[in-house]
């Protein structure tokens, strides 16, 4: 018998029986799994929980699909975990190639670019370059890279897209929402904590710089 309820707090529904196996299995005190996470998308349109996801059109890959895309969208606004200042060293090309999965680039300016997975001198009109130089780079993570507050809150946006195009019903997508807001708010604190770290963290660094200096 399907029931409506909440797991962990978020909404689903279920079979009951299926329901019963699947806590016994999965519960709050662990990290969301990637699997767990396509669990919660297909509860959330009143499918039953999977031991492996599917392939073709089941529902198991179609929800995979959107958990991957809403991942990748989530990532690309760039957050303390993702972000990072790279130094890229020429190839036997010399050419300046970026990670696999750079989502994009910040060179402090606008004349250098990412096109086609390489660094572009948009100045000279060229891809060679001579020497190192560091970039920041925003990085897409595979699921066990990242932490809980953004696994949650990309489950959370993806279930809303899933049932949207699945179930379309409002009152799911209600409570959806209020559990991705939720979920946002976590992480911008999150974001909060980090960079404030990060600005003590540079000032004493640049302190510990300026009385070597007077040395």
């Amino acid at each position: 018998m399907k029931t409506k309820g909440r797991l962990n707090g978020f909404p689903f529904f279920c079979f009951k029986e299926t329901l019963i196996e699947y806590t016994q299995l999965n519960t709050s005190l662990y990290p969301l799994t990637y699997l767990g996470s396509v669990n919660r998308l297909l509860m959330s349109i009143g499918e039953a929980p999977v031991n492996s996801i599917g392939v073709g059109l089941s529902e198991s890959r179609l929800a995979q699909i959107t958990l991957d895309n809403v991942s990748r969208e989530v990532q690309k606004r760039g957050w303390w975990f993702n972000t990072e200042v790279m130094t890229i060293h020429p190839n036997n090309e010399n050419v300046l190639q970026l990670p696999h999965n750079t989502r994009s680039l910040n060179s402090g300016g606008r004349r250098y670019v990412m096109r086609y997975g390489q660094v572009y001198d948009k100045h000279h009109n060229t891809y060679k370059f001579t020497q190192s130089m560091p970039f920041e780079l925003v990085l897409a993570l595979e699921w066990d890279a990242l932490p809980e507050t953004a696994r949650a809150l990309i489950t959370a946006k993806a279930a809303m897209r899933f049932q949207s195009e699945t179930l379309g019903s409002a009152q799911v997508n209600n409570e959806l929402a209020t559990e991705a807001n939720m979920a946002l708010m976590e992480l911008n604190e999150e974001e909060t904590e980090a960079v404030s770290y990060n600005i003590f963290e540079n000032a004493n660094l640049m302190q510990d710089a300026y009385m070597y200096r007077r040395r």
